[in-house]
């Protein structure tokens, strides 16, 4: 997919089992039941350089979707 100002790039995508850390939680907060995890690599940043043409910053991210809602993070 592309996306301003660059491609989002999908590194992996596969099921979570209930009980999952929910990301950026520190594990105070876990999913409910069973849901999907994606991990992304989205670009922040695009620069053109000579020689090389466009080079992009990106920012690992990791995405926990679930079917109910999360338990716990209170």
């Amino acid at each position: 997919t592309s996306f301003p100002p660059g491609p989002v790039e999908l590194g992996s995508f596969g099921y979570v089992p209930p009980g999952t850390a929910v990301p950026g939680s520190n594990g105070r907060a876990t999913t409910a039941g069973p849901g999907y995890q994606a991990e992304l690599k989205v670009p922040v940043l695009k620069a053109s350089l000579p020689f090389l043409g466009p080079q992009y910053v990106t920012v690992p991210m990791r995405v926990v979707g679930v079917v109910r809602p999360v338990a716990g993070g209170n």
